[in-house]
């Protein structure tokens, strides 16, 4: 009887994927449709902060549908964008942080640059800052690809990016990724295993079109 209540009490922690909810509390009786509202009005703000043309383009508004329905439905802890550069995958992310980081402490919803994660693992006196994001509740990492594969210190070869995944993956940790590499880019860069993570655990949404800075 010791051994089931045991297991009884286990199966709900490692089961349960959604113990730290996408949206913030502030903003958890919004309806889906509030919420893709929210996000798009967002995006449109930001696009135009950077001194654009906000375009009200299908392919746009799919691709802002698909986010919300990430944050209000999905089970998914992962949301890839990915695809061309120029195309707005960093507006959208820069949206999501907004929302998802409504009411909550910088620590718990981090948003960075892949290459600044990389930076901070090398750099002994910033490491804390890479393991601090590494077990943050959420993260939004941008341009992954762009930092080198590997670091070497002391004759050690590190892969930090790779591992950093490795234990957003393990831990079942919310992250956004951005990235301008495709889906074999990806697996070529970083191993078919994390491609294979990525496939299993991320919603996806994908960018085709031509640049907007053009």
């Amino acid at each position: 009887m010791e051994i089931e209540k045991l297991i009884g009490n286990l199966l709900p922690d490692l089961t349960d994927q959604t113990r730290y909810s996408k949206l913030p509390d502030k903003l958890s009786s919004l309806t889906a449709a509030e919420v893709e509202r929210l996000l798009a009005s967002l995006y449109q703000n930001n696009v135009e902060q950077r001194g654009c043309i906000y375009r009200r383009e299908k392919e746009c508004l799919e691709k802002i549908l698909k986010a919300s329905r990430w944050l209000t439905e999905s089970k998914r802890p992962g949301l890839l964008l990915y695809g061309n550069c120029g195309t707005g995958k960093t507006m959208l992310m820069k949206s999501l942080h907004s929302v998802m980081g409504r009411g909550r402490k910088s620590d718990e919803v981090q948003c960075f640059s892949v290459q600044a994660l990389f930076d901070s693992f090398v750099d002994a006196n910033r490491r804390f800052l890479y393991e601090e994001a590494k077990r943050a509740p959420i993260i939004l990492m941008d341009d992954l690809g762009c930092e080198p594969s590997k670091c070497n210190i002391y004759g050690i070869d590190y892969s930090p990016v790779s591992n950093f995944m490795y234990y957003r993956y393990d831990k079942q940790l919310i992250t956004v990724i951005s990235t301008n590499l495709d889906d074999e880019q990806i697996a070529k860069e970083y191993g078919a295993r994390i491609w294979d993570r990525i496939m299993g655990t991320y919603d996806r949404v994908a960018y085709k079109g031509d640049s907007y800075r053009v």
